[in-house]
């Protein structure tokens, strides 16, 4: 039915999209093609709506329109030293959250290490974690210089 939506709207470029169904009923459509950004389908958004409410009446309870959704990036941090991280892996989360918060008052979503050797990463002097962001965190983070003490 999306295909046929964007087709009938001279949709020129691939649709490639895997439509998925969360627990809560909320329609969530992931365009396959990597260069195609999001923006690209908000014009559709309302007759892919209207199309949807139509063809599946929820009586008096119509969906709402799409809108983008924000995913996460992935930003390394280099040369971490091994001597300012937690013991234990599983803490890496809740220091790096705290530290980025309190340094550029963002939030972060997770935080891993690179190199999931703990062994190997003991047996350097520093590492490198990957935290997940927001994109409009970005500017705030890449200017960012974080000191471990």
């Amino acid at each position: 039915m999306i295909s046929t939506i964007l087709t009938e709207s001279n949709w020129l470029l691939l649709k490639g999209l895997i439509a998925k169904v969360n627990d809560h009923s909320a329609l969530f459509l992931t365009d396959t093609n990597p260069h195609c950004p999001a923006e690209a389908y908000t014009h559709y958004f309302d007759p892919l709506t209207r199309r949807l409410n139509q063809s599946f009446p929820i009586s008096g309870n119509p969906g709402l329109s799409f809108a983008t959704a924000l995913r996460p990036v992935e930003l390394a941090i280099h040369a971490i030293s091994i001597e300012v991280l937690p013991a234990c892996d599983n803490d890496l989360f809740t220091l790096f959250k705290q530290v980025i918060h309190k340094a550029r008052e963002a939030t972060i979503g997770s935080a891993r290490y690179l190199n999931k050797d703990r062994n190997s990463r003991l047996s350097k002097q520093a590492t490198l974690v990957v935290v997940s962001v927001n994109p409009e965190k970005i500017p705030t983070l890449v200017t960012a210089s974080l000191v471990f003490s």
